[in-house]
């Protein structure tokens, strides 16, 4: 059974292959899929040959592949029958290789999603000291791994000259392929494309297309943000008034319930803040008298502290300047003044108040 089962994913393997191999096409003389058959269905790739386009390279000192990326829109002027490919940087600059198709070509243009030029992948699939003789008919060109082609004739008539003119190694392996048998090497090359190399060579068929659909996707796109924002700022709205109604619904009961929780909180802030003053061997009487002045003023205390014969006050109440008023009038006290900016927070004040105490009134008693 399992034998069985491990046949027909086999077979349905194989088939998924052959029909993605018909659909990589090698657009030579005449259009070859990668299976060796002829045929003119819609490819996902075509691999246009050498003897169809013009190869040439510049040198941009340009760092960023976006900026360079505009530069080189620029300088094609957008024109179908220019592929351009950006190299990666190096030495602060790139290469742009630019591959100019004759007009016949692009008139008559294979049917693939992507355009790819038959020296790229060549050059991709090749070993550092690797020259490769590519031949079909009467055509014959020479590539190596930096992407360095040149086609046979005139000085360059064997791949040791190719080698002395880009600058190969002269030891190395000389591979010639004849016909469909560069089909291996442009297979493994296409692998070792690089993720912008295929956004480069989308076919211009393909980006009519994606220009066309562009207008009405995007405004699709953006009526959708537009409508689930809305949908969300609905939602949210309608939850926040039931909140505020169920808290109204509440409130009667919730309120004086929160209203001694604070009172306890704040109680309890107090007694720690206490606390410390008997654990640092502080007066204490004195202590309680300034903590029972803020009382009387209806505020509250979260910190008070006694160093040097300064005491500092951190709290809140109705109003601030009456309880300053009110440790200020104590004779114990020799200055008091507010040691930050009061702020308001609701129907009280949060302040920081900072006094002296006068040693002669602390000694007297003391004793």
């Amino acid at each position: 059974m399992i034998s069985l089962l491990r046949e027909r994913l086999e077979s349905v393997w194989r088939r998924i292959q052959r029909e993605l191999r018909l659909r990589l096409v090698w657009q030579i003389g005449e259009r070859v899929s990668f299976t060796g058959e002829v045929g003119e269905k819609y490819a996902l790739l075509a691999i246009i040959g050498r003897e169809h386009y013009r190869e040439r390279r510049t040198r941009y000192p340009v760092t960023s592949r976006a900026d360079l990326a505009r530069i080189v829109n620029l300088e094609t002027r957008g024109k179908l029958g220019i592929l351009t490919r950006i190299g990666p940087l190096v030495d602060n600059t790139r290469v742009v290789q630019f591959f100019e198709l004759p007009e016949s070509f692009v008139t008559n243009p294979p049917r693939a999603l992507f355009w790819i030029p038959e020296s790229v992948v060549a050059a991709l699939a090749l070993e550092a000291t690797e020259v490769a003789t590519i031949s079909r008919e009467d055509f014959c060109y020479y590539v190596a791994q930096s992407g360095a082609n040149q086609l046979r004739g005139g000085a360059i008539v064997s791949p040791s000259l190719f080698r002395m003119a880009a600058g190969v190694p002269l030891e190395g392996v000389d591979r010639d392929l004849v016909g469909v048998d560069a089909l291996s090497l442009l297979e493994r090359g296409l692998w070792r494309l690089r993720p912008e190399d295929w956004w480069s060579f989308v076919g211009p068929e393909a980006r009519s297309i994606v220009s066309e659909l562009w207008r009405p996707v995007s405004a699709v796109v953006v009526a959708s943000i537009f409508l689930y924002l809305l949908a969300v700022s609905a939602y949210l709205s309608g939850a926040l008034a039931v909140r505020e109604w169920q808290l109204e619904r509440l409130g009667p009961a919730v309120t004086p319930l929160l209203e001694a929780q604070r009172q306890v909180d704040a109680l309890a802030t107090e007694r720690a803040e206490m606390k410390k003053i008997l654990d640092a061997r502080a007066p204490v009487w004195p202590m309680w008298e300034i903590a029972t002045q803020v009382w009387l003023g209806g505020g509250s205390f979260t910190r008070l502290s006694f160093k040097e014969g300064e005491v500092i006050i951190d709290g809140r109440a109705p109003s601030a300047v009456k309880v300053l008023e009110g440790l200020a009038a104590r004779k114990d006290v020799s200055s008091a003044r507010f040691d930050s900016a009061v702020r308001q927070a609701g129907d009280q004040q949060q302040f920081v108040i900072r006094l002296r105490l006068d040693g002669r009134s602390h000694s007297g008693r003391g004793s």
